[in-house]
């Protein structure tokens, strides 16, 4: 058992070190999704306000 636990804190560094790359990339993710999608509901406003200002000018 001595031997487990040796390689388990051999280890363990790694494995925190891969739980905090998870977070900081699924947090980078999160946020450049949401920018992408603010962005696509910019473009769909300022389609509809075309589309409403083209059909009140005719």
């Amino acid at each position: 058992m001595d031997d487990f636990a040796q390689g388990f804190a051999r280890l363990l560094p790694f494995i925190i070190g891969g739980v905090i790359y998870f977070l900081i990339t699924a947090g980078a993710v999160k946020i450049g999704v949401k920018e992408a999608l603010y962005e696509v509901k910019e473009d769909i406003i300022k389609e509809f306000k075309l589309r409403d200002n083209s059909k009140n000018d005719k």
